[in-house]
């Protein structure tokens, strides 16, 4: 019995490549191209991979690779989190919107964006009191304008606040 697994582990290893062969060219594939439908053509092309293994190694490649990239964005941004802690310090005197502050400091959009929507939500309280004070002072108009004028407001938050207000007194 184990002369017979013996041979079948055998001739499992001298049938197909093996798993080191395998990820070495899943990665040299992977140096060339990032995305998982390249890594594949690749796979396929050049080291004659089956098309269904191709397409799940470049799948999961891609998911890898994407993982180890963020997480040295993330590192890199932790380094410089003091400097980051100033930049929204700073940024509410000199712009109306956090988050365009924030990008021409250099910061990414999507971190920009999330920074400005979470300090946006911290000063919730404020935000209601302004939409009330130009609900009273105009009535009838949009009130984006005012929420602009009077507040800085950006255009998309004034509108949709303004949207808001008007679904609500529909109802």
């Amino acid at each position: 019995m184990n002369r017979t697994a013996l041979l079948s582990l055998t001739l499992l290893a001298a049938c197909g490549p093996s798993a080191t062969r395998r990820r070495a060219d899943v990665e040299e594939c992977s140096k060339v191209h990032e995305q998982a439908q390249l890594i594949a053509l690749c796979l396929m092309s050049d080291h004659k991979w089956p098309e269904a293994e191709a397409n799940a190694a470049g799948r999961a490649r891609e998911s890898e690779l994407i993982g180890i990239r963020a997480a040295h964005e993330d590192s890199l941004w932790s380094v410089a989190a003091q400097r980051h802690r100033q930049e929204i310090r700073q940024c509410p005197g000199r712009w109306r919107d956090m988050a365009a502050c924030l990008e021409a400091a250099g910061w990414p959009a999507a971190r920009a964006q999330r920074a400005g929507d979470s300090a946006w939500t911290a000063d919730s309280a404020e935000h209601r009191r302004q939409i009330g004070s130009c609900l009273t002072r105009e009535r009838t108009a949009n009130i984006a304008a005012c929420l602009q004028l009077y507040y800085g407001w950006s255009p998309e938050r004034g509108l949709r606040a303004n949207d808001s207000v008007r679904a609500a007194q529909g109802r």
